[in-house]
Parts: structure tokens; sequence; C-alpha cells
């Protein structure tokens, strides 16, 4: 070893066979951005440790250096089985290193490389992982380097975090080789990517990658660049573990779907919560019974969303508000997993002078979503909560100040912040189905919604008053599908709860659910009107294909349920008298 003219050490060339203190360097076992790592011998004590020292260019930053010490000191009070034993934290001729436990059964990255881990298997590590972290955040370090790389195992197996704070040196201002905010950009949470302050929920956000890894054996935002992989953190969602392991039960699916919320209020907030749920789902993987202090992980998620309350001066906009509440649990019944109270159970509480609580125990509901809207000329102002029913806590708020010509936007960014809010996954199948635009003219979607209000009223003459506006819509954007599907539905009504037996309604019934159809082939909506269309037409066997496909499409589409039921509930011999009756009036009227 090389030694200064004032005689402090330079190890700037670190190699075997130096010596200083108590140690003796035998060979480096790993190398990073924030230091090499040796292993050692503690020459006092005869056992092997493993050294990290601060690297070469941080040594004449005096903060650096101070830094790093004071996080080494942190991490040495731990004593936990799932954190690496600190001996000691020190400098010697000004170069600052730590002393630790010297582990021989290499890293989890190497697990990782060579084997897939059972379920089970792959959610102890996690456990073991969070429980360390738990410790440490209740000493108040957040690790924020948490990564395959950094967790190591002893010889039997059992898990240990290391390199506690030295991925902070110097907070969030060191870079990494990479060019990344102190940290590795594919275990980042998207507030550290952003350069911003964390705190102990970042690292749950990397327990999240880490466990997503573990039991895929791919990282779920890893791009071809740095750069890539960081957008990826910040704006993309993961594939679903199904994808890669068919055998992934859902509750599984949640806990990795909460911990990578982008916001860190949507996630879990503290690793002793995480722990909890980790268990449990270890336990039902092993075949196990959960112990009795772990919570249950059948979480109720469902949901009412309750009519919005009219806040604008011209009263008229009430079909504008249920329109809006209406559209939202559309888009909110597309994602699988989720239970969405009907319409028509959710908007009997329209003039509620009820508390939120008692209706959502009502509808048997976890959740409420509630708002109003202000709209004036233009401009539209969208106020919405979600609560919790147990608690009568909000879970999420958000005030939308826009134009109505965003309407569309609005409503798609509420069904998404609800599914976060809710730690709900959505397949791409699904967010696509939410964030699908009826039309691009709004005027026409106004009138759309005019016509959803007269229709829901059920009466013979507003149903006329909905066909007039239908076709209004169906004037200002012919590939309307929805505003095609609900004139149909308005027509096929008055055939069968009114009998009426226009011939104009008949032909309009048929050609607009045609129309509905060849506009939107996929739609359940379109499959039910055409389906309700064919059973006033007495073709029973035709409808009933038609609803059957509806609910394929959509399990929770109530129209179809029900005229499904009403056509398996018409006996044969009677479906085949109405269906001559219904073609003999029609031979009759041409």
């Amino acid at each position: 070893m090389s030694q200064e003219s004032n005689g402090r050490l330079q190890l700037t060339h670190l190699q075997g066979g130096m010596e200083f203190s108590h140690y003796r360097l035998l060979d480096p076992i790993g190398a990073g951005s924030m230091g090499i790592v040796f292993r050692a011998e503690d020459t006092q004590l005869k056992r092997p440790v493993a050294m990290k020292f601060l690297p070469e260019q941080y040594l004449n930053d005096e903060a650096c250096k101070k830094r790093f010490l004071e996080e080494a000191q942190a991490a040495a009070v731990f004593d936990h089985p799932h954190i690496v034993t600190v001996h000691e934290a020190s400098e010697f001729g000004g170069r600052p290193f730590i002393a630790m436990q010297y582990l021989t059964g290499g890293s989890l990255a190497d697990v990782i490389k060579t084997q897939q881990l059972p379920l089970a298997e792959a959610v102890n590590i996690a456990a073991q992982v969070t429980s360390g972290l738990e410790c440490a955040h209740g000493k108040g370090l957040v690790h924020r380097d948490v990564k395959p790389s950094n967790i190591l195992l002893d010889s039997n197996g059992r898990i240990k975090l290391v390199d506690f704070g030295l991925a902070t040196v110097k907070g969030t201002e060191v870079s990494t080789e990479s060019g990344s905010v102190g940290g590795t950009p594919s275990y980042m949470s998207p507030e550290q990517s952003r350069g911003e302050a964390v705190d102990s929920r970042s690292d749950l956000f990397s327990v999240g990658v880490l466990l997503y890894e573990l039991i895929t054996g791919r990282r779920p935002f890893d791009r071809a660049s740095v750069l890539a992989t960081v957008q990826a953190v910040v704006n993309s969602e993961p594939d679903p573990l199904e994808r890669y392991r068919a055998e992934v039960p859902d509750d599984l699916q949640r806990i990795v779907t909460k911990l990578l919320q982008k916001n860190p209020e949507t996630r879990y907030q503290h690793a002793g919560d995480l722990l909890v749920d980790l268990r449990s789902i270890r336990a039902i993987l092993s075949g196990q019974e959960p112990s009795s202090n772990s919570r249950a992980l059948t979480h109720d998620r469902s949901i009412a969303v309750l009519p919005f309350v009219n806040l604008s001066t011209d009263r008229d906009q009430d079909y504008f508000c249920e329109g809006v509440a209406e559209e939202i649990i559309n888009s909110l019944a597309q994602i699988r997993g989720l239970r969405v109270v009907a319409r028509s159970s959710s908007f009997v509480f329209r003039d509620r002078r009820t508390d939120v609580r008692d209706i959502g125990g009502r509808l048997n509901v976890g959740t409420v979503l509630e708002g109003s809207v202000r709209k004036a000329g233009e401009s539209l102002r969208i106020t919405v909560q979600l609560i919790e029913v147990a608690t009568g806590y909000h879970l999420w708020s958000e005030r939308y100040d826009r134009a109505v010509e965003d309407i569309f936007a609005i409503q798609d960014e509420i069904a998404a912040n609800v599914t976060r809010a809710m730690q709900l996954y959505m397949s791409d199948a699904e967010r696509t189905a939410v964030s699908r635009m009826p039309t691009s003219n709004v005027r026409a979607y106004d009138y759309y919604l005019q016509g959803r209000q007269y229709f829901h009223r059920r009466r013979k003459k507003s149903m006329y008053f909905a066909i007039d506006l239908f076709k209004r819509a169906i004037e200002l954007d012919s590939d309307f599908a929805l505003a095609w599907a609900t004139l149909a539905d308005c027509c096929s009504a008055l055939i069968h709860y009114y009998s009426e037996t226009s011939m104009e309604l008949r032909n309009t019934s048929d050609s607009a659910s045609l129309r509905a159809l060849e506009l939107a082939p996929q739609s359940s909506e379109a499959h039910a009107s055409r389906g309700f269309a064919l059973s006033t037409m007495g073709d029973y066997a035709a409808a009933r294909q038609e609803f059957e496909t509806a609910l394929a499409i959509d399990p929770n589409q109530w129209e179809a349920r029900y005229y499904y039921g009403r056509v398996l509930n018409m006996p044969v011999r009677c479906q085949s008298t109405l269906r001559l009756v219904s073609l003999g009036l029609s031979r009759t009227k041409r």
C-alpha cells in the first residue's frame, strides 16, 4: 500500500494483500457506482468480513464522506435477522469504509438468473425484505436502492439487506453511472425517478418491482434504454402477472398492483401493512391457514356510483349530471374483479337524504363514488369523492375545471383514478374499453345524454321524446353507435311495454340495432340492443344468441341480463306463437 507524504494512506488503487487497522484485504467481490467491496479478514477476531469503500471520486467531498459515515453508523445499530450486520463504520487515511458481515450465499440477482421460484418462495423472499425495511423505516432510514444485487443470502438461504444509505450519499443529488437520480432506474419509484424527495413508500414501490421480477423473471418497466425505462416507470402500467404465470392468484396480483401505484398516497403506506398481506398470501400459497392476526385478503372490490348533484344555475342540467355518472358506471363495469352496482339500483338515491355509509350498506358495496357538476356555458367543474363505506373516509377526491368538450377525458380520468385508489389492475383491453370515446361530437353527446334521461323514465311520452333526441344525435354523428343502440331500445321498449304496433317503430328497432352492430361489433350494448329488437320480432332463438354474446363481452350488462332472463322464461310454445303473430302483423302492415 502506498503512503502520501502527509502520512495519510491512499487507497485509490485497492488490491488484495493490503493491510490497515486490523483488516487484511483478500480479493474484490463486487463493484458499483457507489463503491467497491472486498472480501477481507478481521485479523483480531479471526473472521471473514466484507468491506466496502467510498468511491475515490467522492474522497475530496467532505459532506459526502460525512453522510457516508452517518448512514453507515445508522445501519450499524440494526439487530435484525434480515439486515446485514455492520461491524464497524469508520475511515482510515481519509478513506471511509464499512466492515460488515460476510455472506457466502451470493446475491438474489444470481438466484433470479438461474431459476424460476415457486410463488410461495417468491412471496417469502419479499416478506423477508419487507421485514428488514420495516425495521429500517422505524428508525427513520430509507434504503432507496432495493434491488436483487443488494439482497444477499447467508449459508442457510436467509435474506439479508445490504447497502443502507449508500445510494443516497448526497441525498438525491448523487447520480449513478446511468445518469439517473440516486438509485437503479428499473427499481426506482416514479418520484425518485423525477428527482423528488422520497420516503419509505418509495422503498415499497421497489419491493413491488422486486416481487414482480421474482414471480415473472422479468422487470416490469425495463425498456431498451435508461431514458425509456425511466419514462415507463413514471407513465406505464406493467403487464398482468398472469401473462407470465397463469397460476398467480388475484390476491397476489392485488398486492403487486398496490405496490406499483404511481402515486405514493395510493400505495401501501407502511411496510408493516404490506408484511401482514405477504404473510397471509404466503400461508395460503403454502397450503396453510393464515394466522389469527393476519388480515383477510378478500377485500371487497365493489362500488356504487351515485347520480351526480347538479350545482348549475340551470336546473335543466340534471340530465347531464346523471349522464356523466352513468357513463362512469359503464366504464367501471368493464373492469374484471370490480362489482359495480347497476344504474337502476344506485340512482334510487337520486334525491338522497341518506348518509353515504347507509347507502353503501343498503347496496352491499365497499365503496361509493359521489360527485357534483357545475356547468356554465362551455365551462365545467366536476368534483368527485370516493368514500370507503366502512369508515366514511375519503379514499380519493379530485376537482376538474375544464371545458365541456373535455367531458370524455374527465370521465376517463375519473374511472382510472377510482381503479388506482381501489388498487385494481386494468388490462390493456380494459383500459382501452374504459377510455373509448362514444363520439367526437360533444353536441351529439349532449343530445344523447338528454335522450338517456327520458329513456330511463320508461313512460310512453318520454320514450318518444328520447327517440327524437337520439335522432338528433345521429344527425350530428351518423357513426355514434350508442345513439343507434339506444334509439333501437326506445322503439323496442315501446313495442314491448306499450304494445305499440307502428311499423315505423318496428323498422327503426330493426335497422337501428343492425346499424349499431355494424358500427361496434364488439359492443355489449349493441348486441343487447339487437337481442331486444329480435325478441320484439318473436325471433327468440336469435335474441338468445345476441344476449349471450353481449354477456360474454360484458357480464355486468344489466339490460342484457334482464332481457335474456325474460327470453329464457318464455315458454317455447308461446315463443312460436308470438313469432307467427309478429310475422303476420308485419305482412298485414305491408
